[in-house]
């Protein structure tokens, strides 16, 4: 339905379609995310009826439901808060000394990265969506807000290719109903990587 009005308006649209668990996962979470952010500020809630008895239940049972009212800027989050999250998440980079910093959900913390042109962090990023599986639909959503669907769908790719999983497989398909073409990426850094941080099983 989204995609058809999207081809016959001009406006612009951006969808995002989450399951009511991760809603309120990302609502009472005290890290930064886009779900505490966007609500409060042009946002349109298909059956906001739903919507809001879904907030109203999850209150009244004890759920700590949290707004915030400022945006985070993608873009200057401090060198810092990467790594401190890079490796709450479970990348640690060698050289700079981990110190407690702001918490981001993955999700920042990877379109951060792959906003950025450090190939070595965009490398970092396969780790994080390897060993903690984000929220795909929300890594879609900000990918298409800030312009880095090709390179996330080229780690995707990659990522997949190394070690196969159907969520992988599903995201890359939802990039590419959108005709969205994959960046090229270093496959064999991204291996190296995984190889090191992500344990195989089976």
């Amino acid at each position: 339905m989204i995609n058809e009005l999207r081809r016959h308006s001009n406006i612009r649209m951006e969808d995002l379609i989450l399951s009511q668990g991760k809603l309120i996962d990302f609502l009472k979470s005290s890290e930064k995310n886009p779900i505490k952010e966007m609500l409060s500020d042009k946002i349109a809630i298909y059956l906001p009826q739903s919507f809001w008895n879904l907030i109203r239940n999850a209150y009244i049972h004890g759920t700590r439901i949290r707004f915030d009212n400022e945006r985070t800027n993608l873009s200057k989050i401090k060198e810092s808060d990467l790594a401190y999250n890079l490796a709450k998440f479970g990348y640690k980079e060698l050289g700079p000394e981990i110190r407690q910093g702001e918490d981001y959900s993955m999700e920042y913390i990877i379109s951060s990265i792959l906003m950025g042109d450090d190939p070595r962090r965009a490398a970092a990023a396969s780790i994080l969506i390897s060993k903690n599986r984000p929220s795909f639909e929300l890594l879609e959503f900000l990918s298409m807000r800030h312009g880095f669907a090709e390179k996330l769908l080229g780690l995707l790719e990659a990522i997949n290719d190394i070690s196969p999983a159907p969520e992988f497989s599903d995201a890359i398909s939802a990039f590419k109903e959108r005709g969205i073409n994959p960046s090229s990426v270093d496959d064999g850094q991204i291996r190296n990587l995984m190889e090191l941080y992500v344990p195989r099983t089976g």
